[in-house]
C-alpha cells in the first residue's frame, strides 16, 4: 500500500480505510475492512479492489529479544484483467509487503 486514506475508527479502533497500491505498474484503489482484532495479539485486514481481493493477517507473539511479527497475505485475482497478469501482479505485491513489513518492524513506537 502506498497511501492509507479516510479511516473509519469505532471505539478507539480503526476498523476500515481506503488505499492505493502500484502492482505491475498500475495504481489499483481499494478498501481494507478489519475482520478480526485482538489488541496486541492478531489483526486481519479483507482488502477489496476491482482486480484483486485479499486478506492480511498480522500476528505478535512474545520473543527473547522483544516481539516477533508474522505477516501473511493471500490475495486472489479478480477479473479477466488481472487474471492475465497474474504472475507480475503477484511479485509485485509480494515484494511490497516484504518492503512495507521490514520498514515496519524496524520502527520504535
Amino acid at each position: 500500500m502506498d497511501t492509507v486514506t479516510d479511516p473509519v475508527i469505532k471505539d478507539g479502533r480503526m476498523v476500515s480505510f481506503d488505499w492505493t497500491a502500484v502492482a505491475a505498474g498500475t495504481r489499483h484503489k481499494g478498501t481494507a475492512v478489519a475482520t478480526e482484532s485482538e489488541e496486541g495479539v492478531r489483526m486481519v485486514l479483507a482488502l477489496d479492489s476491482s482486480e484483486i481481493t485479499a486478506e492480511i493477517t498480522v500476528t505478535l507473539t512474545p520473543a527473547d529479544a522483544g516481539t516477533a511479527m508474522t505477516v501473511t497475505l493471500t490475495a486472489r485475482s479478480r477479473g479477466m484483467l488481472a487474471g492475465m497478469f497474474w504472475g507480475p501482479v503477484s511479485d509485485a505485491l509480494h515484494r511490497g509487503l516484504v518492503t512495507q513489513v521490514d520498514r515496519f518492524g524496524t520502527k520504535q513506537f
